[in-house]
């Protein structure tokens, strides 16, 4: 068995070794191999643009992708891919300032969302690969399968959180006969 995780900090295992991630745990614990796609201030758009891209999914039995906050989004510039949110440009006189200013609602950060995450339950379902929706946003009108907003520790999970995450995503798994 092999897994496939994507997502942002929570999964790119900030302030954490990435031995004591919950990704790490995870395949340890079932005794598997994985891939983690994880990148700390990582898009939804950048996890689709990963998954229906620049991966096979079918190289992989199951799927776990970690949604982050709608306002992030990401370009390309000079043949590479840039992240951008709203947090990480509040001080600058550019394109982004007036994009989150007059351009991005909430609406559209909630609607974008949707249209990612369908894509992404589509193309796992079309190429048979189980998938597990997870997300830290404390509140959110779209449902995921896992929250992982009880495991923060001020702003991410500390090793214990991730082993707790781990473990609850394993039981989580063998409830819904995904292994």
């Amino acid at each position: 068995m092999k897994i496939y995780f994507d997502g942002n900090s929570w999964s790119g295992h900030k302030n954490v070794a990435e031995d004591k991630s919950y990704p790490h745990l995870m395949a340890k614990d079932l005794g598997v191999d994985y891939d983690n796609f994880s990148l700390c201030g990582g898009s939804n758009q950048r996890m689709a643009r990963n998954l229906l891209i620049e991966h096979d999914i079918t190289q992989y039995d199951l799927a776990i992708l970690d949604f982050s906050s709608p306002q992030r989004h990401e370009f390309i510039k000079d043949g590479k891919w840039k992240g951008v949110s709203s947090w990480h440009i509040k001080h600058t006189k550019d394109f982004w300032t007036d994009w989150y200013k007059y351009a991005y609602t909430e609406e559209y950060g909630i609607t974008m969302m949707k249209m990612w995450k369908k894509t992404i339950e589509q193309h796992c379902q079309l190429h048979k690969v189980p998938l597990v929706c997870t997300t830290y946003l404390k509140e959110s009108p779209i449902e995921f399968d896992f929250y992982l907003q009880k495991y923060n520790y001020d702003g991410h999970p500390n090793e214990d959180g991730h082993r707790r995450i781990a473990t609850d995503l394993v039981a989580l798994l063998r409830q819904k006969n995904m292994l």
